[in-house]
């Protein structure tokens, strides 16, 4: 579920061609892909680099939710305009299709109680150490602490690979 520019066709033919499914993007003809670039240093430090395009216009996305999407096991609520994350989260929710939280580099644009309502209510959750700690910092609960009541955690660690929390690290 998201929203693509005008430049999408090439790439929703790739999609296509692996038998992904597109559906549930919607298009908007006025404007590009967003296009985000993110350097990482060795401590973790990062500088990110974002172009919204597409997911700028808050007229797009919303709609999509009159799709059925019964028959889905899961759902994954990732970055992008952080209005609709927290849209798409909430309707998961009631329509009790769980879903994967990835929030990336939108965690600053939630409010503590938004963060902590999405985070609460998704049976996976997906990051970076460094989303770690803004999470850890922003909610005030630790990893530990989240993991209790997920399917799973995935941190990523760089270089270093990832751990992997099921009921305890891996």
């Amino acid at each position: 579920i998201g929203v693509a520019g005008n430049d999408f066709k090439e790439y929703k033919k790739w999609l296509e061609d692996r038998e992904i499914q597109t559906d549930f993007i919607d298009i908007d003809k006025k404007g590009v892909t967003a296009a985000a670039y993110i350097l990482s240093d060795k401590n973790q430090g990062q500088i990110a680099i974002f172009y919204p395009g597409a997911i700028n216009n808050e007229e797009k996305g919303f709609g999509l939710n009159e799709f059925d999407f019964s028959g889905y096991d899961y759902a994954i609520v990732s970055p992008e305009l952080p209005s609709r994350m927290y849209f798409w989260a909430k309707h998961f929710k009631k329509l009790n299709i769980p879903y994967i939280f990835d929030p990336g580099q939108a965690i600053p644009a939630f409010t503590r109680e938004e963060l902590s309502e999405m985070v609460g209510d998704a049976k996976a959750l997906i990051f970076n150490e460094y989303e770690a700690d803004l999470i850890e910092n922003k909610i005030g609960i630790s990893l530990e602490k989240l993991a209790e009541n997920k399917d799973f955690m995935i941190k990523t660690l760089g270089a270093k690979g990832c751990q992997v929390y099921a009921g305890e690290v891996f």
